[in-house]
Order: structure tokens, then C-alpha cells, then sequence
């Protein structure tokens, strides 16, 4: 933070009240006297607030005058607080604690300097406080530079406080005859200064919703790999041991012996650290983004809200974490796909993601399309829609359609793309690749099953449109080829106790060995819904195969004779298709349904 100190006399400040056509005042002093409209205050004297807005703005601070006092005399025998005043003004300048000097100034002084005084330059002038609070950074005022006379015999030290979210809170003021120096009053100041934003962020964080503060630390402490809680402004508040552990490998240092001590918190900046521009994570966060990457580390961001949304601190879990033990360690193939995504992410090709249903295809587009800051983001399902629908939302008139805009769209599952549609797409590609300066339009992301390459064999998937979208392609794989099982449990198991605003339950070793033989047909989300029923069922502070039992227990029939849909769905297909030798739109016209789907029933049930 830079540092402005005024230096001037009386002369000067004369030669600018006479507005003469020279002034020889230095250049500080005349921009304050600018800041003034070359004008004094109206008051001789720094005017008083009324008790009741005084109470007001105390509360705003409250818990600070009580942290202030303990501060001020832990230095009183170093440096005796009878020859200098502090204090503590808020963002407009109006003291709301104050204390010391008692042997060092004056008591009109003294009295000029305590609570309910307003000392913003409007009202009182260029001082140290109030001209902080108006630069927005440190300030030193020397004697005969004060605007009030009656101030200059004082050399005032003032540094800014900030709130966690960056904005203005105030200013702490330390104040002393001339002659005290300059660098023990900024150090002083500062010292001060930096107590009461720990204090905001304190505040801060203990506003936030629902306990998710003790959810966060329990989400701490309970997390087998590297995580964090930091706030807002970019301080770490609580570490388990890896993860102290990564911070400081990070930072060249030594990993910790034994617990984590709250005083090594204070001391690190984790953002800083990690290479993070926070304030940007922060906004990511907000939006609703949560996986972060720099470098070897990825970063899953749980964020913590107030009651009116806003993101006051963050849980950072590193989903992949090298050289820390314990750390959670990514499934390799996983961490080489998330690389390859990021760095298609500012490319305007069309970009394919091939995997089986459940297994991410849809998020990890939506966080492609997050890298790629492109703008608005249009999701369409071509299974879900009808031809004339899907073809309306897509090359519609003006903003009707999503690929005459700008942006990013999204297809999911395109080989359900009726035959109309792949075609048009097929001439928009085309249109896109012989513009003049490029790709213009918005960029196209696809997502499709394995069955894909079989519906382009068969001809019910145009062989065009297949070379063109998989000329970038990336393929998710099925969750039973993963090896990083264990660390999706706990990842799935700490959004869902986030989202319930509960505190994780301690998984017993023989639900996750359950957990992890299984062969997951549904993939990651399978997974999750069974986590999400277990969580239903848990009535206490562990999660066992019990529980998992229960999860998976079928609901009672709820009277009447039993009907298995699916079944009767499969045979209604088989007959169908049947009647109509195999022609896919005659078996449709017959169902009653689209043709995607009957290919999309096909699929499910096996049948070519």
C-alpha cells in the first residue's frame, strides 16, 4: 500500500486561502485543498454526531474496541500509550473508539479525537485520518500541513481498513506530538490496522448460514487429503494436516510436525500460494463454478454463504495434490481428460465428449464452456425434444436461435438428433468454417453414448456430421475403470452434506470396500443417488453397509397388483418394431412417439 506524507506551513495554507495567482503550496497540499473545492470546512472544529448515530455506528463494530484495548496495552510498556492517541473511525470518518495519549496532548485535544468526532475532510479538513480515508491509502501528516490550526502541533499516522470483500470499513488513526517518528506511528497504526480486518473477517465469516461454519470445519478436519477453509479476503482460517502440508510444499517450505496451529494460519495467504487469483475464484464460486486448476492441483471449491447469498469463505478439497501425503490422489485418465478439456476450452471447434450415461458428460461441457468465458451458455437435449422444437431453439429467427447468437451451445446427446437437424448442422459447420475471419458464431459442444459410432455404421447417424464432431473428441470413461473411487465417495459424500448443511458422516470401512466392488452400470450418478439415499437413512454420525442396505431397500407397494413398467415398455417396443419390420418411423407412428425416441429405448434395452 503506498504511503503519502504532507508536509507544509502556514504560509501555504494562507496563500491558498487567499487564492492568489501563484501558490507555491506543495503539490499534496494542493490537491487536498482541491478535494476541498477550495473552500475550508464550515466547522473550526471537527462537529459531533449525535449519541444515537454514534451507538449506530459502534454497533457496526462491535467486539473491535474490546480487541483494540487488548492490543494498545500489550504495547503500552514498550511504547507508553500516554504520549500518543488512537482511533478507530469508520468509512465516514466519524470515531467510534479512541484511547491513550493522556500525559502527551491537550484536552481539548484529546477531546478533538474521540467518539462521535467527524473527521472526514469535508468536515475537519486534511488530516490523517480523514485525508486516508479519501486516497484510500496510508497517510503521514506533519504539524503546520494540518488544515486546523489547533492540530498543528500533531504528526498523525493513518492507515485504511478493508472489509473482506475489498471494500472501504474505516481507518485506524494513531496520533502524537511532533517529534514522535513517523515510522513507529505507521507501524503502530498499521499493527492496529490489521486486528480489526482480521476482526471483520472474523465477523464476516461468522455470518454466514445454516452452521455451515462448523459444517466447514468438520469438512476440514474429517477430509483424508489436503483442505482448506479461507475467507473471502484471501486468509487461511483452518487446515487439516496435508493440507498445511501442500501450502507449504508449494511455498518451498517443510511440511508441519503435528497439529495445525492457529497461529500458522494467520501467517499464510493460501490464494498466494496456490497461484490463484482469488477475487476471480470468488466470482466463479458465486456463479456456481467449483473446480478450480493451477498447475499440478486441482481444486474443488465448496462455498460458504450468508443468509443473503453472498460468498463469505470457501472449503478448497485438492482433488489431485502430488508430493502430499494422504492427499487424494485423481484417477489418471480422468486428470489427463480435465487437462485436454481446459485446453480446448478458448478454441471456437465444435468439441465432443463420448462416455456412458452417468458418467459427467453434461458437467464436464458446463465447465468448458466456463473456462472458455465465451458469454451466455444454451443447453438443448436433443433426446428430450421434438424435431420441430429442437430445430425452432436452434436456427430459429434472430435470438430465437441459439446458434445466431454468441456464446457457447450445448447438445446432449446428439446421436438423437433427428435427420433434419444433423443436416442443418452440417451446413451451419460448414458456413462457420468458410467465413471470411472464422468461426463468427457461438461454439458447439456435443455430448454422446458409446452407440454412437453404431448409429453412423447403421446410417441412422449422418457420416458428415460424425467426422466433423469427432475431429475433436474426448472420451469419459466408465466409473468401474476408475481408480479413484475412494476419493469420488468422499468428493460426492462432501457436496451432498453441503447442499443438506450437515456434518459428514464418518464412512466405516466395510461400506466403502462395498462401495468400491461394485460394478456401477449407472456410472457416477448411480453412485451419487445411492450416497444421497444412504445420507437419508443415516440417523447418526457414521454411515455403514447398513445404511447402504437401507438405501437400496425397495419401497412397499402401495396397494393393488404389482406393474413392471419397464417390462411392459420393453414388449410394447419389441412389438412395434415388429409390425413394422424393423422401419424405426413406421414403429414410431404406431407409439405414438418420436423416432429419437424409439433409438433412445432401443439403446436401453439392447435391441438393434
Amino acid at each position: 500500500m503506498q504511503i503519502t506524507v504532507l508536509h507544509g506551513t502556514s504560509e501555504h495554507w494562507a496563500s491558498l486561502l487567499r487564492g492568489g495567482p501563484t501558490i507555491s503550496a506543495p503539490e499534496e497540499l494542493r490537491s487536498a485543498w482541491a478535494r476541498l473545492g477550495g473552500r475550508s470546512p464550515p466547522h473550526p472544529e471537527p462537529p459531533r454526531v449525535s449519541e444515537g448515530q454514534l451507538r449506530r455506528r459502534q454497533a457496526a463494530f462491535e467486539g473491535a474496541p474490546a480487541l483494540l484495548d487488548a492490543l494498545v496495552a500489550a504495547v503500552d510498556d514498550r511504547i507508553p500509550l500516554q504520549g500518543w492517541r488512537a482511533a478507530l473511525a469508520d468509512a465516514d470518518g466519524i470515531v467510534v473508539w479512541a484511547a491513550g495519549g493522556d500525559g502527551a496532548l491537550a484536552p481539548a485535544l484529546r477531546d478533538a479525537l474521540s467518539p462521535g468526532r467527524a473527521w472526514a475532510e469535508e468536515d475537519a479538513g486534511t488530516n490523517a485520518l480523514g485525508t486516508a480515508l479519501a486516497l484510500r491509502r496510508k497517510v503521514v501528516v506533519v504539524g503546520e500541513a494540518h488544515l486546523l490550526p489547533s492540530l498543528r502541533g500533531l504528526i498523525c499516522c493513518a492507515v485504511p481498513l478493508f472489509s473482506p470483500d475489498g471494500s472501504l470499513a474505516g481507518v485506524i488513526d494513531v496520533s502524537a506530538p511532533v517529534g514522535f517518528p513517523a515510522e513507529v506511528g505507521l507501524g503502530l497504526a498499521a499493527g492496529l490496522a490489521r486486528g480489526v480486518e482480521a476482526w471483520l473477517r472474523s465477523s464476516a465469516f461468522g455470518r454466514v448460514s445454516g452452521g455451515q461454519r462448523e459444517l466447514a470445519e468438520a469438512l476440514v478436519d474429517r477430509c483424508p487429503g489436503p483442505a482448506l477453509l479461507v475467507d473471502r479476503g484471501g486468509q487461511l482460517l483452518r487446515a487439516n494436516a496435508p493440507g498445511l502440508a501442500a501450502l507449504l510444499l508449494r511455498g518451498g517450505g517443510s511440511p508441519p510436525v503435528g497439529p495445525t496451529s492457529a497461529s500458522v494460519c494467520e501467517l499464510v495467504s493460501a490464494p498466494a500460494l496456490l497461484g490463484l487469483d482469488w477475487p476471480e475464484v470468488l466470482r466463479g464460486v458465486q456463479r456456481g463454478e467449483r473446480r478450480f486448476r493451477e498447475g499440478p492441483i486441482e481444486l474443488q471449491a465448496v462455498p460458504l454463504q450468508t443468509a443473503l447469498g453472498g460468498v463469505e469463505a470457501a472449503v478448497l478439497l485438492f482433488s489431485g495434490c502430488p508430493a502430499t501425503a494422504g492427499g487424494i490422489d485423481g484417477d489418471r485418465a480422468i486428470v489427463a481428460l480435465r487437462a485436454a478439456a481446459q485446453a480446448q476450452a478458448p478454441r471456437s471447434t465444435p468439441l465432443l465428449v463420448v462416455g456412458e450415461p452417468g458418467t459427467g458428460r453434461r458437467r464436464l461441457l458446463m465447465e468448458v464452456a466456463a473456462w472458455s468465458r465465451r458469454g451466455p451458455v444454451v443447453l438443448l437435449d436433443c433426446g428430450l425434444l421434438h424435431l420441430r422444437e429442437l430445430d425452432r431453439r436452434l436456427f430459429g429467427a434472430g435470438p430465437q436461435g441459439a446458434l445466431n447468437g454468441r456464446g457457447t451451445v450445448i447438445l446432449a446427446d446428439i446421436e438423437q438428433a433427428p435427420a433434419p437437424v444433423q443436416q442443418r448442422l452440417v451446413r451451419w459447420l460448414d458456413a462457420q468454417l468458410r467465413g471470411p475471419a472464422g468461426p463468427s458464431g457461438p461454439r458447439l459442444l456435443c455430448s454422446a453414448t458409446p452407440a454412437l459410432a453404431e448409429r453412423m455404421q447403421v446410417g441412422s447417424f449422418r457420416a458428415d456430421l460424425y467426422a466433423r464432431l469427432t475431429a475433436h473428441r474426448l472420451d469419459l470413461p466408465p466409473l468401474r475403470a476408475r481408480d479413484d473411487k475412494a476419493a469420488l465417495v468422499l468428493e460426492l459424500l462432501t457436496e451432498l452434506c453441503v447442499q443438506r448443511s450437515m456434518a459428514p458422516p464418518e464412512l466405516s470401512p466395510e461400506a466403502l470396500s462395498a462401495l468400491l466392488a461394485r460394478p456401477w452400470p449407472g456410472n457416477v450418478r448411480q453412485l451419487r443417488e445411492l450416497l444421497d439415499a444412504a445420507l437419508r437413512a443415516c440417523s447418526g454420525t457414521s454411515l455403514g453397509v447398513h445404511e447402504l442396505a437401507l438405501a437400496e431397500a425397495p419401497a412397499p407397494p402401495a396397494g393393488g397388483p404389482s406393474v413392471d413398467l419397464t417390462d411392459l415398455t420393453e414388449r410394447a417396443l419389441r412389438a412395434a418394431l415388429a409390425e413394422a419390420q424393423g422401419n424405426v418411423s413406421e414403429a414410431a407412428r404406431r407409439l405414438g412417439v418420436a423416432r429419437s425416441s424409439i433409438y433412445r429405448m432401443m439403446a436401453r434395452f439392447g435391441l438393434r
